[in-house]
């Protein structure tokens, strides 16, 4: 069933029409990927969602924003990671003095109540 599907769809002729609804971002033009979207939805390979998620995907990782992943976008990535790694150490460090300071004041006020 399948195959006879993808049969029709590779048979049809592309028209005009179909070149609006490819042209995700409407500038005019229907990209390599735009096409390649277009077909891997019409042929049910893969659903919107998943498209959507990689797109978001995409976008956390280009930091720069350029339409292109890069080691400086990797890069930008990993020093984000460590400085909230650093943060959360930070905090912690700090939770662990409060309450070993808070245990001593509680001790040394058991002790003079004593």
């Amino acid at each position: 069933r399948r195959a006879v599907y993808q049969r029709r769809v590779w048979s049809q002729e592309l028209k005009v029409g179909d070149l609006h609804i490819m042209d995700w971002d409407q500038d005019g033009e229907v990209s390599k990927l735009d096409y390649v979207e277009f077909m891997l939805l019409t042929l049910k390979k893969v659903d919107a969602d998943l498209l959507n998620e990689l797109h978001q995907q995409f976008d956390q990782l280009d930091t720069n924003r350029s339409g292109s992943l890069t080691k400086q976008d990797l890069e930008r990535l990993a020093k984000k990671r460590l400085k909230r790694v650093r943060h959360k150490l930070k905090l912690s460090s700090y939770k662990y003095e409060l309450l070993h300071k808070n245990r001593e004041t509680s001790i040394t006020k058991q002790d003079g109540n004593v």
